[in-house]
């Protein structure tokens, strides 16, 4: 039947995990600089937090960290399409 479904868990199998995700969020960080020049960008640990509490929002998308990215960032910004513009520079980090 073949194989239906491969699953890597994040404990760096394939790569170095938290340097990518850094990376990521650096390359999030530069198009919202971009994108919203006024915008008071936080920390890591500032977006973390902003995580954290789109996630106690919606409990039951808790898992689904795309839409919990683009729900803070849509939060954040104010604009879908600037969230989905500063997701997207994340994305292809």
């Amino acid at each position: 039947a073949g194989v239906r479904c491969v699953v890597f868990d994040l404990d760096d199998t394939l790569w170095n995990t938290l340097d990518t995700l850094h990376a990521a969020h650096e390359a999030m960080v530069v198009a919202l600089g971009e994108l919203c020049p006024d915008m008071q960008i936080g920390s890591r640990e500032s977006f973390a937090d902003e995580m954290k509490a789109t996630m106690a929002q919606h409990p039951d998308r808790s898992h689904d960290f795309t839409f919990i990215r683009l729900e803070m960032l849509q939060r954040l910004t104010g604009s879908q399409d600037v969230a989905r513009k500063a997701f997207d520079a994340w994305f292809a980090r």
